[in-house]
């Protein structure tokens, strides 16, 4: 029996044993397995005393320690590989700079003399967003014809976006490992021949061909969508405002107007309005022929 495993060998021979039989022995197995729980469990509270351990929330009152298991197993999957080191890590290992530490989660405000969060609602940053209830216009505002609140959100996007893409490099670069060293040296060996040498193992070209890729898809299915809105207004987009560079509504589609039964019913009622339609339609057959 090992328990830090949880594993418990029966040695005893299974042959010629029916099913009520094999599950006797396997519930007495069991029993055993959990007797010796409750035994480790009874000497860990002796340890403790009479007035026995202070639990946490977390935890049960039939919480037991398990020891380190003895019996080794083999693993079923390969050992992790070492990760390499990204860009930061490299240069901050050449340089000899300290890691850098992990920061809090909150943050003390002197204006609420309380300890706010870093990051998220009611953060120190959006506190401080809130009182900017004023924001000068600028000429890059007017030039981009936004107001001044806008061209923020926009810039806090863009950088977020910037910073988003920085960081798929970076992993890239770090699963890559050697394929990104090759394409270094691709690079430094055309930038001494002088030459536009394209690199055989370029995983930025690949990533640039994904990313254009992903844009095309998304440009066609924003143009369907915008298409579908010009034309879901009354009078089918004609007296719409529209953008300088918006593309016109597609014209060629046209609404076909609901037939009415007027018609039907007068054939029905009138035998021989009815019986002039179908000559007539015989008559067409006929020149057809």
């Amino acid at each position: 029996m090992d328990l830090g495993g949880l594993i418990f060998e029966d040695v005893s021979s299974f042959a010629d044993c029916n099913v009520k039989e094999f599950s006797k022995k396997t519930s007495t197995n069991i029993c055993s397995v959990f007797k010796a729980l409750f035994e480790l469990k009874a000497k860990q509270d002796a340890k403790h005393g009479e007035d026995g351990e202070i639990l946490e929330n977390d935890r049960s009152e039939f919480n037991v320690k398990m020891p380190n298991s003895h019996i080794i197993l083999p693993r079923e999957k390969a050992c992790p590989k070492e990760e390499q080191m990204t860009k930061w890590e490299k240069f901050r290992e050449e340089r000899g700079l300290p890691p850098r530490k992990k920061r809090g989660r909150l943050v003390f405000d002197p204006i609420q003399n309380d300890w706010v969060p870093r990051w998220g609602k009611g953060s120190i940053k959006k506190l401080a967003e809130g009182d900017n209830w004023l924001m000068h216009e600028k000429p890059k505002h007017v030039q981009v014809g936004l107001n001044p609140f806008d061209y923020a959100k926009d810039e806090s996007k863009r950088k977020l976006e910037k910073q988003n893409l920085a960081e798929l490099r970076n992993k890239l670069h770090k699963k890559g490992g050697q394929k990104a060293e090759v394409e270094m040296n691709d690079k430094k060996a055309a930038g001494a021949q002088g030459a536009n040498v394209v690199p055989t193992h370029s995983m930025k070209l690949k990533e640039n061909a994904d990313r254009n890729n992903i844009r095309k898809r998304e440009a066609k299915s924003l143009m369907k969508s915008l298409k579908l809105a010009q034309k879901s207004t009354a009078s089918m987009g004609q007296f719409d405002k529209k953008l300088k560079k918006e593309p016109e509504a597609d014209k060629t589609q046209k609404i076909a107007k609901k037939k009415s039964n007027k018609g039907l019913h007068e054939l029905e009622s009138n035998r021989a309005s009815e019986k002039n339609r179908n000559m007539k339609v015989l008559d067409i057959m006929d020149r057809k022929r």
